[in-house]
């Protein structure tokens, strides 16, 4: 269970303590009680500590309790307060509204008023929690429904971390920035650059890594800094030209439209990464690219037929025809360079035909990915071939297995049963990598290797408990169980009934002749 830490201030070293004590005896998720004798004393502990509530009188010598926690405010941390004041002055609760702060008692404290002002404060921190969880999740799956098999673990926690003051504003941007090439360390320096500049036009942002060169970045826009986002182009070409100065080394950006809220941001991330890919249809001149308007519908729809005869020529697959196919698209791209924004969006629709029609995996389609080391449009078309080649030599593989693979397991599964058999021993049997081994066998069968295995097993055991009179023990070890226990339990499971129950009821219907 969560705790909250308070920190209590008053300069009545008895009423203090008297304070510490009473908030003890309270079942409360309290955690560390700090004390302090004056405001500027309690700054100092505010600022040393994750304080989340705190109490205060508010005459006090140095700096009284309303301006501390004024102070407190400014620093930006997330906390509740409960004054108690001996002073039933309305000046002291009209500044303590202001502040935002309700809770407000008189001394002598009542203890089940303090308690209940305590169980408010918290009932608040645990909702302003709340808030940004759900805030800080649905900024994440916005992300990762474009990125999310790229982002790593450390990228997806500081996401889920995102402070609560970054969405005050509800239209938010989105840009992207291709780092390139080079060493780790002047990696490391464009990252800086890109955060510094990113701090001098936008009071907030979250940045974070799409994959190893590929940087993202949402940045909180009010609504005056909307309108100066949608004509931010030039300001961000006016960057990354100063960056090829500087170091010597290409810097890429791009932007969409600003979403009008969270819920609206993968439209623009996409859009962003569409308008990223055009820097293959232009010359190093241009670093910055924005969204916009694309060519007519025909033109849209030729492309969306190129990716339709690719996915196609994977289902064969033959070779040949991946890559004619594959030189078609990009021969589309090259008559309207505009296009090549679409093109992140034509090659997932090519992954998730693989994925759900062939089942088969294809995380090396990811666009962020070929775009590493890649200059041209036709390094870009080398690239995407390259990436599909690994999905065509598995489906041709598996064309060129033996068609009698499984039966050869089965037959040598039916002469060895009682021998202790895994799927890697099947495996080496055929010859077969076990987990390719494993999914024609299922497919073949129905079941999988050993569900079929343990159905011969219980089968052959059937058979000994009518025409013998071996034990049960016996009988289990002769079918390759090693555990009785285990073999009686599960026939029970499949027949209904114990070993010896079996053998019963069809010797009666042997001997009675009973049907």
């Amino acid at each position: 269970m969560k705790t909250y830490d308070l920190l209590i201030c008053e300069d009545k070293k008895v009423v203090l303590l008297g304070l510490k004590k009473l908030t003890e005896g309270f079942d409360l998720p309290i955690g560390q009680i700090y004390l302090a004798e004056n405001g500027l004393q309690a700054l100092e502990l505010f600022r040393e500590h994750p304080v989340d509530l705190v109490m205060t009188d508010i005459q006090m010598p140095g700096c009284d309790g309303l301006k501390m926690l004024g102070q407190m405010q400014q620093q930006g941390r997330k906390f509740q307060a409960v004054i108690i004041s001996g002073y039933d002055d309305f000046a002291y609760a009209k500044t303590a509204i202001q502040l935002g702060i309700e809770n407000y008692l008189l001394k002598p404290v009542d203890p089940d008023e303090l308690k209940t002002s305590l169980i408010r404060c918290i009932e608040a921190l645990d909702k302003q929690d709340s808030q940004q969880q759900i805030l800080s999740g649905i900024l994440l799956d916005q992300i990762q429904d474009v990125w999310g098999g790229t982002l790593s673990e450390e990228t997806v926690q500081e996401l889920l971390t995102t402070p609560d003051s970054f969405f005050q504003a509800s239209p938010v941007g989105f840009l992207a920035f291709y780092l390139g090439d080079g060493s780790e360390t002047r990696l490391a320096a464009k990252r800086r650059s890109i955060s510094a500049f990113l701090s001098q036009h936008f009071e907030r942002q979250v940045i974070f890594p799409a994959a190893d060169r590929l940087l993202g970045a949402v940045v909180n826009l009010s609504d005056r800094k909307q309108a100066h986002f949608e004509a931010f182009q030039p300001v961000l070409e006016s960057f990354l030209q100063s960056v090829c100065r500087e170091t010597g080394e290409i810097l890429y950006g791009a932007m969409a439209p600003a979403a009008g809220t969270v819920f609206q941001l993968r439209e623009a991330i996409l859009q962003t990464e569409g308008a990223l890919f055009r820097r293959f249809g232009v010359g190093k001149q241009q670093l910055a690219f924005a969204w916009e308007d694309l060519p007519a519908d025909a033109a849209q729809t030729d492309l969306q037929r190129c990716c339709s005869a690719l996915s196609s020529a994977l289902r064969m697959p033959d070779i040949a025809s991946v890559e004619r196919e594959c030189h078609t698209l990009f021969r589309q791209l090259s008559h309207d360079p505009r296009l090549l924004a679409l093109l992140p969006t034509c090659l997932r629709s090519v992954r998730s035909f693989a994925d759900q029609s062939l089942d088969e995996p294809m995380d090396e389609l990811l666009p962020v990915q070929i775009s590493d080391g890649v200059t041209s449009l036709d390094q870009l078309e080398a690239a995407v071939r390259d990436s599909l080649m690994p999905l065509c030599r598995r489906r041709l593989k598996g064309q060129q297995v033996p068609q009698d693979a499984v039966a050869q397991a089965i037959a040598y599964m039916e002469k060895n049963y009682q021998k202790p058999l895994t799927l890697t021993i099947l495996a080496n049997v055929v010859s077969l990598n076990y987990t390719y081994f494993s999914s024609i066998f299922k497919k073949r069968t129905g079941v999988s290797v050993i569900i079929y295995l343990q159905n011969l097993r219980l089968n052959k055991a059937k058979e000994l408990l009518i025409t013998t009179d071996d034990k049960v023990g016996e009988i289990a070890h002769k079918t390759g169980f090693s555990d009785e226990r285990y073999f009686g339990k599960l026939f029970k499971q499949c027949e209904g009934m114990t070993p010896s129950e079996y053998r019963q009821k069809l010797s009666r219907f042997t001997d009675t002749g009973e049907a």
